[in-house]
């Protein structure tokens, strides 16, 4: 009985698997010109195939412990775990980078790269920066912006679809604004611990320099780019 039920479950992981691979989600997670997305499907039904499939290998090796006899489907749930491993993407944002390869083990340990730099990073940054009467609050889940006799707060609950970024620097923190290229000589020097944070069309980039100042650019990729220097 067990190792029926534990064919029907690989073979439920088998489709979702053969469903959720980089060719398929990659080649079909945007169409119509990014007018539908699919990508929160296909990752929780990868998800939901990954369980399957150590749901199926947790019976398959109860039933080889009870009997003595080695159960030729935990050769399947093998290698299903080996094709998740291989080809799975841990974070729906990532979902881009499917089709181009940037997957498996590699995108697992940037990603647990990322999250503990974003950790360390976080501790840099958090807590209240200000420039003259203006305020910036930053913590871990948002971001409270005091300016202009204006208070302005971006996080997801109050903005759908924000973000807030905490990563070291790189050239997509500071913008590509004429006023701004001097700047990028800031990137040959050590890490630099940034914040970059996105409400609607509002964005506030933020990074702290050696001499401990936060660097504060608005709206870093428009016209109407604001540059200014923020302490503790």
């Amino acid at each position: 009985m067990a190792n029926k039920t534990a064919l029907y479950v690989l073979l439920a992981a088998l489709v979702l698997a053969a469903l959720t691979n980089r060719w398929v989600a990659g080649s079909g997670s945007r169409p119509g010109f990014n007018i539908v997305s699919f990508d929160e499907l296909y990752f929780t039904a990868q998800w939901i195939a990954f369980g399957l499939t150590l749901g199926g290998l947790a019976l398959l090796v109860s039933q080889w412990h009870e009997t003595g006899k080695f159960p030729a489907l935990i050769l399947l749930g093998v290698a299903l775990l080996t094709f998740f491993v291989a080809t799975g993407i841990p974070q729906t944002m990532n979902s881009y980078q499917w089709k181009a390869g940037d997957v498996g083990l590699a995108r697992w340990m940037k990603s647990y790269d990322g999250s503990r730099d974003a950790d360390k990073v976080a501790l840099e940054l958090l807590g209240t920066w200000r420039n003259g009467p203006d305020s910036y609050v930053i913590e871990k889940n948002q971001l409270t912006v005091n300016s202009a006799g204006k208070t302005t707060v971006l996080s997801k609950s109050q903005c759908e679809g924000a973000s807030l970024v905490f990563a070291y620097a790189t050239e997509h923190t500071l913008g590509f604004h004429p006023k701004v290229y001097k700047l990028h000589e800031l990137l040959d020097g050590p890490p630099m611990p940034s914040l970059y944070a996105l409400c609607n069309t509002r964005v506030y980039a933020f990074v702290k320099l050696a001499d401990g100042r936060l660097l504060m650019l608005r709206d870093p990729h428009q016209e109407d780019l604001q540059i200014a220097y923020l302490t503790h």
